[in-house]
């Protein structure tokens, strides 16, 4: 496909016609349908360029100025609540107090317990910050879902951290019911820091899709 120069400055006039697209850049013609990794250096150029009109028939740009909370930022605040929430699961393996709650979904009878010790009180938090963080992942998926569910790199992660974040709330609640288990103990470990990874991951993204903010051509 040949290409013509359209504008002042000389830049390549816009091809993206997927899954095909030349970009005729220093004299080289790069085919992305033949050459692996054209597409990257397509964003690349464009982004070196500042030629944002550009990157968007390639990325899902996400405007931060067009929501009250940017995806990124709640992304971001959502690794955050899940990475102290694994803080609060290891302080309460390290003072003894999984089994401060036996029961479940109640706590000491009560939906609120009484606060007789710090290891009722460590217990407790732990599961209040279960359920920020679910509210948290809820959130994020329902936001990814409305307006990025046609974006495989953000809504297949933000899928999984549903799926893992559902299994990880069992998984809690079968450790108490079975006074700490070693299997369901190991599992819930292992699926918090899946969820830690995933999010930290669907954070990345979120971040790396963020519309730079330029002037205009002149």
């Amino acid at each position: 496909m040949a290409e013509r120069r359209g504008s002042r400055r000389g830049h390549p006039a816009r091809c993206f016609r997927r899954p095909h697209c030349d970009l005729l850049v220093a004299g080289v013609d790069f085919d992305s349908s033949r050459m692996p990794g054209a597409s990257i250096l397509l964003l690349d150029y464009c982004y070196r360029r500042r030629d944002v009109a550009a990157m968007e028939a390639w990325s899902p740009l996400i405007k931060s100025h067009a929501e009250s909370v940017p995806l990124q930022t709640l992304c971001a605040t959502t690794t955050g609540a899940v990475y102290l929430q694994l803080i609060m699961g290891a302080l309460m393996r390290h003072t003894n107090a999984g089994l401060a709650i036996p029961d479940f979904p109640l706590a000491l009878g009560h939906i609120i317990p009484p606060f007789s010790s710090n290891k009722v009180i460590i217990h407790f938090a732990h599961r209040v910050g279960a359920v920020i963080v679910t509210a948290l992942i809820v959130w994020t998926f329902s936001r990814i879902t409305r307006s990025y569910s046609d974006y495989p790199l953000l809504f297949r992660p933000a899928l999984t951290m549903m799926v893992l974040v559902t299994v990880q709330l069992s998984l809690g609640a079968i450790t108490v019911l079975t006074a700490k288990g070693i299997v369901p103990t190991t599992a819930h470990v292992l699926m918090g820091a899946l969820v830690l990874g995933t999010s930290f991951l669907l954070t990345l993204r979120a971040y790396a899709m963020l519309v730079p903010r330029v002037p205009a051509w002149k």
